[in-house]
């Protein structure tokens, strides 16, 4: 039993697991028309949250850092912080079935990180910076991507309900989800902070940069400013109404695809590097620093 909680991949598992049951119950109840049983529901995606905090902990504890390291962690660190939103937005705007497509997202976004093992591919730690600001911009970035995920989420549920008022289909999933109206209210808050939090991040940054060059990459600065410039375009285009309806739902679903793709490059530019600034508190692949 120790031996397994020291294996945080298999704990990570254990955490996709209960996932993927939570989001099994719910269909199927779905698919039997009932009302599924919040209390079983949540209690299994809890679980699962605990489980994967606790991975994440104890890979922090080993790295000595916010578990960055590389696309594997990222891409679990993404999940993790989709789940945490979700306790809290549902409950705000008491959206019944968020939980129920969260679940499929953590699910998918974990199975295929734990299902590659090159993404996870060990870093060697080798130096050391008082300087801890770099980690902080490195997990807001990577905390804004889950705000992302969890707007590509919302936009999904707006497409399927979009979908369902033109078909003139009621009943089921579509009869539990929000309105358009609703949910469309949520995808511009969503994207609102999703911004706001990954522009404090390339901030601190390009703080750190102009400070001491090289404390940050600014080949992962461009790559992350390049996301965060469309989310922006896509923000001041909702806010003019040019943008709207499906298509700002579309177009949030794939931004979050790109912004996932430009997490290859930024972790490239990292495997690639091989002699660490000594400005580094370690190599974590932070989205953005060095």
């Amino acid at each position: 039993m120790l031996s397994f909680l020291n294996n945080d991949r298999s704990v990570l598992w254990l955490s996709i697991a209960f996932y993927i049951l939570a989001f099994a119950y719910a269909m199927v109840s779905l698919l039997l028309k009932k009302e599924h049983r919040i209390v079983i529901f949540y209690a299994l995606l809890t679980s699962g949250f605990a489980i994967h905090s606790f991975a994440l902990y104890n890979r922090g504890i080993a790295d000595q850092a916010f578990p960055l390291n590389n696309t594997f962690e990222i891409l679990m660190v993404i999940s993790w912080s989709a789940v945490m939103l979700e306790f809290t937005i549902r409950p705000a705007f008491r959206l019944r079935l968020l939980g129920f497509f969260t679940s499929a997202l953590t699910s998918l976004l974990g199975v295929c990180a734990l299902s590659i093992p090159n993404w996870d591919a060990p870093i060697t730690i080798t130096t050391k910076t008082a300087n801890p600001w770099i980690g902080f911009h490195a997990a807001l970035a990577v905390f804004s991507y889950g705000v992302f995920a969890l707007l590509a989420t919302t936009a999904i549920m707006y497409l399927i309900q979009h979908y369902a008022l033109r078909k003139i289909q009621s009943g089921g999933l579509f009869q539990r989800l929000p309105s358009v109206s609703q949910l469309d209210t949520i995808n511009r808050r969503l994207l609102l902070v999703g911004v706001s939090i990954l522009t404090v991040s390339i901030a601190i940054g390009f703080a750190n940069h102009l400070r001491i060059q090289g404390n940050v990459s600014m080949e992962k600065l461009l790559i992350a400013t390049t996301v965060w410039v469309a989310y922006v375009f896509i923000h001041q285009l909702r806010s003019r109404k040019v943008l709207i309806a499906s298509h700002f739902a579309w177009t949030c679903l794939i931004m979050f695809l790109f912004a996932l793709l430009s997490l290859h490059f930024i972790t490239a530019k990292k495997s690639s590097t091989t002699q660490p600034m000594p400005s580094e508190s370690h190599p974590i692949i932070n989205l953005i620093s060095q």
